[in-house]
């Protein structure tokens, strides 16, 4: 019989060995374990340099390294209202090393291009100001005065152009309460940037921009009509606040400015973060930098700042809800009896061309005029379409047919050229057919986009498509079809972030 024990014991000799060493291996590496930070903190900014919230992480960055050995960097990441930014701190691991420096704006724009989600995978770290919302005007206006603005506005109801950045916004937003608080009608004019929005004001092309106090600090073309405050604040004691002139409910207006980080971050990096929020908010230097303008200097943390982040993306929800319904009441009508104009006058162009040749004796070529004739037509009507796609500052939901009309054009071009120079090579009559059921099929592709939305509509239009020119392969017809559509959101909706119209069946 075979002794076993000392192989046995060998074995476990070694297991227990091993075990020793794990442990002692873990122990040390936990005890050697480097503290965070470790490496550079990186603060992700929706805007480009010179900004008042890049203002905001380069001054916090500065304060922040009195207090800590950390190192900060600022990373400007523009576009999209704050959408690219955000994206880039949601792919990256949730372990602390990267920050989002956001404002309330931000909030608006992922309402407006339905991306709310983003606002729950974040962790709302630390609001850090209230800076308060503000009606700006020329200083030589007479209506520079708050009061004669009001009286103007109802004297001339829809007449005044009312100025500040983007559709939609904080300030249009604004612009709106007040309104609707003064039982006021005027105009939104939107401008890419505060900038531009000042210097239209100053230019005359509007008489009040909606933003901040410190816009028009050191201007002396520019005035102060009102601020959203609960009293006059003591940087601008000569301006009023709006519960002055009886009104209430604008008396908390505010853009506030702070830090998000991707959920998920580990308890003691959080704490740490808590920590050195509380000292930036007690730094001298760090207020006064801020409080000269009006700012009031908080700090809010996550439990106190998620909650304001959650109202604000209801009250973006209700006002471009009104501002959506206020913008296509009567339009639907209106929108579909320019297409069935447009479509009209199309479809009579190109009879009127088919008329034509026939009564010049020439029946058998407009199956050959008419391929370029139709396809023209088509690139008109889908630029013409785009319009009634939802409007944005940069590249928006009409650009994807924009795009097409504008690749059709020379393809048009080119078949007119080899039309000319080798119509007898092909029977016009076979042509004419696939003229006229291609472009029927087209006609509805285009005008499906707009009730049905752009993916459901370019599915069928493609399937059909491709059984029409000959495709016998049902499951390559939809693999492709399907690929496309894949690409098409990829491309546009994620990387270019154009918002794809819905459809009015799905609105």
């Amino acid at each position: 019989m075979i002794n076993t024990a000392p192989h046995t014991f060998r074995i476990l000799k070694w297991l227990l060995f091993s075990a020793v060493f794990v442990g002692l291996w873990l122990i040390g590496a936990r005890a050697t374990k480097a503290e965070f930070p470790d490496k550079p903190i990186k603060i992700i900014v929706y805007t480009g340099p010179g900004g008042l919230i890049d203002t905001t992480a380069r001054k916090f960055t500065e304060i922040a390294e009195k207090y800590v050995t950390a190192t900060f960097v600022v990373e400007n990441k523009p576009g999209a209202g704050g959408i690219i930014a955000m994206e880039k701190v949601l792919q990256l691991p949730a372990d602390g090393y990267t920050l989002c420096a956001c404002t309330k704006s931000n909030i608006a724009k992922l309402v407006s291009t339905k991306r709310e989600n983003y606002i729950d995978e974040l962790d709302w770290l630390a609001m850090l100001m209230a800076d308060p919302e503000c009606i700006i005007t020329r200083t030589q206006d007479p209506r520079s005065n708050w009061s004669v603005l009001v009286e103007d506005a109802r004297n001339h109801p829809g007449e005044q152009r009312w100025v500040g950045p983007t559709f939609g916004g904080l300030d249009h937003v604004m612009a709106l309460q007040t309104w609707q608080k003064f039982d006021l009608q005027a105009r939104w004019i939107p401008f890419d940037s505060g900038g531009e929005a000042k210097a239209a004001l100053l230019g005359n092309q509007g008489v009040a921009y909606v933003g901040n106090p410190r816009d028009a600090a050191g201007n002396p073309d520019l005035h102060i009509s009102v601020i959203s405050s609960p009293q006059r604040l003591k940087q601008y004691p000569n301006t009023p606040v709006f519960s002055e002139f009886g009104v209430t409910g604008l008396d908390e207006e505010f853009m506030w400015r702070g830090f998000s980080i991707k959920q998920g971050c580990p308890p003691e990096i959080l704490k740490w973060y808590d920590e050195l929020f509380q000292k930036v908010n007690q730094d001298e230097e760090w207020r006064e930098f801020w409080m000269k303008d009006g700012i009031e200097v908080v700090y809010y943390d996550s439990k106190e700042f998620t909650p304001i982040v959650h109202n604000d993306r209801k009250e973006f929800a209700h006002y471009l809800g009104i501002l959506q319904t206020s913008s296509s009441e009567d339009k639907p009508s209106q929108q579909e009896s320019r297409e069935w104009m447009l479509l009209a006058l199309i479809v009579s162009a190109n009879i009127a061309l088919a008329a034509g040749l026939v009564m010049r004796g020439q029946r058998d070529r407009v199956g050959f005029f008419i391929i370029p004739s139709t396809t023209l037509s088509l690139a008109f009507l889908f630029f013409a379409i785009s319009y009634e796609f939802p409007q944005t500052d940069g590249v928006g939901a009409a650009a994807v047919p924009r795009l097409w009309a504008v690749m059709i054009v020379p393809f048009a071009l080119l078949l007119t050229l080899q039309t000319v120079r080798a119509e007898d090579r092909l029977t016009g009559k076979e042509r004419t057919d696939l003229v006229w059921k291609f472009g029927a099929l087209l006609l509805a592709y285009i005008l499906s986009i707009v009730y049905t939305g752009y993916f459901l509509g370019s599915f069928l239009f493609l399937l059909i498509a491709m059984f029409m020119l000959g495709m016998q392969k049902p499951k390559v017809a939809i693999a492709v079809t399907t690929a496309w559509l894949v690409f098409a959101y990829i491309a546009f909706a994620k990387i270019m972030f154009v918002p794809f119209p819905v459809g009015r069946f799905f609105e």
